[in-house]
């Protein structure tokens, strides 16, 4: 039987809505909606099984700062992300938050150590 583009067409849509909410009221009284299995792609099944430990690069707990930085220190960061991103020995690490915390980490350890040359606290 030969059908046409729009009877298949028709018959992929039916097969869509089949076995979901047909109307208000069954959305109102919260009825079940198919007892299907859900149709997963075929590439999301070998993830349902994955298994392995987690690993977290990073324990520090992350905050969030919203500051404003003078236009002239936005260029030299992003200028300081392109070139990390081109260079493998900064692989994983060349985003804008990894730069700025290694230019406040290298800042504030020069600023200890200037706090002991000097006796300063």
């Amino acid at each position: 039987m030969n059908r046409t583009k729009a009877e298949v067409f028709r018959a992929r849509g039916s097969d869509i809505l089949k076995g979901h909410i047909t109307g208000i009221s069954d959305f109102l009284n919260d009825s079940p909606i198919s007892r299907e299995d859900p149709h997963l792609h075929k590439a999301a099944i070998p993830q349902m099984h994955a298994t392995g430990s987690v690993s977290d690069e990073r324990p520090d707990t992350l905050g969030r700062l919203h500051l404003q930085v003078r236009s002239d220190l936005i260029d030299k960061i992003l200028e300081a992300v392109f070139k990390r991103k081109r260079d493998p020995k900064f692989k994983g690490r060349a985003s804008q938050r990894s730069v700025v915390e290694d230019a406040l980490d290298h800042y504030f350890e020069k600023s200890e150590d200037d706090a002991v040359v000097t006796g300063g606290g």
